[in-house]
């Protein structure tokens, strides 16, 4: 696994932006000026570490990547650029608190739900009914408006034979969406 925390310079830069085809690339452009960045950089760093998979903060110290900082079009320290598919997504200049970073990553991590129906539809592509069955229950539980599930689940609660909990979920469908 690539450590989800990098230095980056014009040498490696490309590389990095690469790994946003990937997972999200949080950009932080920083100086060790700056008191600012001193206390943005252990949030966006713990908010990397729980989410490894999902998320890379790519460390610009602009005090040595000066000629970077100015390809990026960053005017002010600090800065935080998201990065997702070669492209920035979302951004940021000064400190925002953990909330509000968590809040503006909310879009692009993925839902507690989303592992549980992940697996759900492993085992429905293999017929295993039973296994999938509790996992997309938890994941409705999780995201009760998420209609899909919903099907999901009254679909496999069909092909186990538990035919009145297949009723019972279809009866709280709205009939625009039972094509979903």
């Amino acid at each position: 696994m690539q450590n989800p925390i990098v230095d980056v310079s014009l040498i490696n830069a490309r590389e990095v932006l690469d790994r946003s085809l990937q997972q999200l690339v949080i950009f932080q452009f920083w100086s060790a000026r700056s008191a600012l960045c001193q206390q943005l950089s252990p949030v966006l760093e713990k908010i990397v570490r729980q989410y490894p998979q999902q998320l890379c903060l790519a460390k610009v110290n602009c005090d040595q990547e000066q000629d970077l900082a100015m390809q990026f079009g960053v005017q002010s320290l600090p800065t935080v650029m998201l990065i997702k598919d070669g492209r920035p997504v979302d951004g940021f200049a000064g400190a925002e608190t953990e909330q509000q970073i968590l809040t503006r990553l909310a879009a692009y991590l993925p839902k507690p739900e989303d592992e549980l129906i992940a697996k759900a539809q492993q085992y429905l592509a293999q017929q295993q009914l039973a296994e999938a069955y509790p996992l997309l229950a938890e994941a409705l539980t999780l995201a009760p408006e998420r209609v899909e599930v919903k099907l999901w689940l009254a679909d496999t609660a069909i092909g186990l034979g538990q035919l009145t909990q297949a009723e019972k979920l279809l009866a709280e469908v709205r009939l625009a969406d039972q094509d979903a």
